[in-house]
């Protein structure tokens, strides 16, 4: 199996740090994916609250063992989404401060179909976000808000959702 060991002239040393990169690299991909993807931040959004020009609705906000998962879609009425940039912000009802949490853009077709009366492309209005438990405060009601930013616009939008991160019983 590791005859390239028996080959003169071959750096065994070399040859086994070779190995042993190639080996761990798909590891620290990966830890630097999982880093970047539960990064939150403190905000402060500055946004016009939403007037009931954008339609919106939370499908799911589940808690799971280690995080919350939020499935949620938004969009402005009778506008196409060119720029999607859209985020999930939870706000935590004991203090002034808005949680930013990583939100992806989730494909819905259904709203095409659910909306097709304008003629107008609602499918990018999908919005998927996870937020570790360990950024959050236990004991502490979260609202959840989309912060719509796609196509320039500023939109704060309150959801009436809320995210009750519960005190762990003790036994």
């Amino acid at each position: 199996m590791f005859e390239i060991f028996k080959t003169p002239g071959i750096n065994k040393n070399a040859v086994k740090i070779f190995f042993i990169l190639i080996c761990s690299l798909p590891i620290i991909v990966s830890l630097l994916i999982f880093l970047d993807y539960d990064k939150v931040s403190i905000v402060h959004p500055k946004g016009v609250v939403n007037n009931g020009e954008i339609a919106f609705c939370v499908d799911d906000a589940k808690e799971g063992t280690f995080g919350f998962i939020i499935d949620a879609w938004a969009f402005k009425n009778s506008e196409d989404m060119k720029t999607v940039q859209n985020y999930i912000l939870l706000k935590d009802k004991s203090k002034d401060n808005y949680v930013l949490i990583n939100s992806s853009m989730m494909k819905r077709n259904d709203l095409n179909v659910a909306f097709a009366g304008d003629g107008k492309d609602y499918s990018n209005g999908g919005i998927y976000a996870r937020v570790n438990k360990s950024h959050l405060e236990k004991g502490h009601e979260y609202e959840i808000f989309i912060w719509y930013l796609s196509d320039g616009n500023d939109i704060l939008v309150p959801t009436g959702k809320i995210i009750n991160y519960k005190e762990e019983s003790k036994k």
